[in-house]
């Protein structure tokens, strides 16, 4: 009986981990990306090469969104996470009331993907301080955390350091078992890239993409917010948040010193609880808002779960302080909107399982089910007349990369960054840019202009619009989209060449060029104060404000620091598909044009920038 009980448990973990029933594709940002990345690795694309992202090509497996390539390698993939930390916790604690108690924390951690995948190396790290051996247990966790860094590539510095701080923990202290593991590890890495249908000479572009990609991610997707209710809300998050985290570290810190006598062991432990805990912070702080904020109070409730069965009265209450702080980030951030299919995350992944259990207990296999059902979906999106002209290579710019679903998915031909909003340095944008104008662009674009986060509609991806210029015509708009075809030769831009230079203060004209179109870089000023919020919270957040022609009104866009310094379209405005079908079509003159700007942060107050004006594009492939 003493044996039953804990297999159920494990077996009950192992099918909440599980996505029996995966949610379909529809036409949202998120669900866009997952689709791309499962047609990526069905076609074999090379990551690094053909696609950049902050997913790796074991992504595609992570995302719990249906797909037919996907479906079982991604039941496979979360059943190996939970059946290995189960395992781990099972063998690394001896009273029953300890191992259900870390039973309950993976569960908690198994409510959302990203944290679901944080269970294992919280798993491997527990055990190798309490056991301190090596088994057939630690060789598969070390060869899953391995394949897993191909997932996402923010999680190989922490799959990285929970193998050489678990050596520093373990009772074998000899330099040839710690050579051992990580010569496993990287050769479980090689062998899961090479599974992947990747090259290896593409591993270099891979990581130096990936780090590209994730060097500039904070500074252009942190959550504008604003003084507004969801921005409190998104502070009172982030409060309980810091609290839970803190807390949450300290307690896990605290009990290396109840159960380790070793000073390298200790250290071991302290670094990895550390840098845990500042990687499950800055996972909700990186874009703060209560969405991303609710995985960090996840992984800092479940770490205070992991290790609850402690009998001292003052860590008690700590643990309860931290566990409220956490459910209460948790009830504060459930997705609100009424087109979600449950009230937040726990009751939609709660609802699914239980779905998928049913489909399959009644004798209906939930892939064949979901497939039916994808396929209904695709039969009304292919009814779309915009799309049935697209005979060719394609791409679709923009994130509404849910249109794969209609179309012919072996003509796909994306840019390296696949959605605009997410070539935010210099070096991505010039990228897709070169990708546009060289041999090997695709023939048909379908284009939407509808900037996340209140950005300026140019800035995102803003080398490639001069570039769709010069070689797509506009043929036809639907209420939706632009549908753009690669012409025979490219049109040269014979503009004649006249810049300025201009230091912003506050409210400065904007020449207007003869009504030439008006390229602009802009590089806003950052000050010591910004930079300490950087690092302490998330990047501010500026924005670009606008004086236009007709009407003869402000507005205001956020502004991507790192794109507006590449430099963009500045005048006409342009806001929407329309817009820039006009623009492709030498139809400015219906268009707005930008009179003057101005540069502020959140309070309004002005920030001194300089700008530099052309009337050529600044970003050439």
């Amino acid at each position: 009986m003493r044996r039953i009980g804990p297999a159920l448990a494990v077996c009950a973990l192992i099918a909440w981990y599980t996505p029996v029933w995966p949610a379909l594709p529809y036409a949202q940002l998120d669900s866009g990306w997952a689709l791309a990345l499962s047609v990526a690795c069905e076609r074999g694309l090379v990551f690094g090469r053909d696609l950049l992202f902050t997913y790796g090509p074991l992504g595609c497996y992570s995302t719990r969104q249906y797909s037919p390539t996907t479906y079982w390698g991604g039941a496979v993939l979360f059943a190996s996470v939970a059946g290995l930390a189960a395992s781990l916790t099972y063998d690394a604690r001896k009273s029953m009331r300890a191992h259900f108690a870390a039973l309950i924390a993976l569960a908690w951690l198994g409510i959302e993907q990203d944290t679901a995948l944080f269970a294992l190396p919280l798993a491997y790290a527990d055990h190798a301080h309490r056991n301190g051996t090596r088994s057939w247990r630690t060789v598969a966790t070390l060869a899953v955390m391995a394949a897993l860094t191909l997932v996402k590539f923010t999680l190989l510095p922490l799959m990285a350091l929970t193998v050489i701080t678990s050596c520093l923990m373990r009772r074998e202290k000899s330099i040839t078992g710690g050579l051992i593991d990580g010569a496993l590890f990287v050769v479980t890495m090689a062998v899961a890239w090479w599974l992947a249908g990747q090259p290896f000479d593409a591993i270099p572009e891979y990581l130096s993409g990936s780090a590209e990609v994730s060097r500039g991610y904070a500074q252009a997707m942190s959550w504008p917010g604003g003084a507004s209710g969801s921005s409190t809300r998104a502070l009172a998050i982030a409060a309980c948040v810091v609290l839970a985290s803190l807390g949450a570290g300290w307690l896990a810190i605290s009990r290396s010193i109840d159960h380790s006598d070793e000073r390298r062991s200790r250290i071991g432990w302290r670094l990895f609880v550390v840098v845990l805990m500042l990687l499950g912070i800055r996972l909700g702080t990186t874009r703060g808002d209560p969405e991303h904020l609710v995985r960090t109070a996840i992984l800092a409730g479940a770490v205070v779960l992991y290790f609850w069965p402690q009998d001292q009265h003052l860590r008690r209450w700590a643990k309860g302080i931290v566990l409220v702080c956490a459910v209460l980030t948790l009830a504060l951030g459930l997705p609100r909107a009424p087109s979600q299919r449950a009230k937040g995350m726990l009751e939609r992944h709660f609802d699914s399982t239980i779905l998928g259990l049913e489909t399959w207990r009644n004798g209906w296999p939930p892939k064949t089910t979901l497939e039916a059902q994808l396929a209904l979906e695709r039969q009304i999106l292919g009814q779309q007349p915009l799309l049935s002209a697209i005979d060719d290579r394609f791409d679709i710019i923009g994130e509404d990369q849910y249109l794969l679903l209609a179309l012919n998915t072996q003509h796909w031909a994306p840019r390296p960054i696949m959605q605009g909003y997410s070539a935010y340095t210099d070096r991505l944008t010039r990228l897709n840019a070169a990708y546009l104008a060289g041999p090997g662009a695709p023939t048909w674009l379908v284009v939407s202009v509808r900037p996340i986060d209140g950005r300026f509609a140019m800035m995102d991806d803003p080398a490639i619009w001069p570039v769709l210029k010069s070689r797509y015509d506009s043929l036809e708009t639907d209420d939706t989209h632009a549908l753009l075809k690669l012409r025979g030769t490219p049109t040269p831009i014979n503009e004649s060449l006249i810049q300025s230079e201009l230091n912003l203060s506050d409210w400065t004209p904007v020449p207007s060029f003869g009504s030439r179109d008006v390229y602009a870089r802009l590089a806003v000023r950052e000050s010591v104060s910004d930079r300490l919020l950087a690092l302490a919270w998330k990047p501010a957040i500026n924005y670009l404000e606008v004086m236009t022609s007709s009407p003869d009104q402000a507005k205001r866009y956020r502004v991507v620091p790192e794109a507006a310094a590449s430099g963009f379209l500045l005048s006409p405005l342009i806001e929407n598909h329309r817009e820039l079908d006009a623009w492709m079509r030498d139809q400015s003159q219906t268009l707005t044009r930008v009179t003057a700007i101005r540069v502020v942060d959140g309070s309004g107050r002005p920030i001194a920038s300089h700008l530099t004006l052309s009337t050529r594009p600044f970003l050439t492939p």
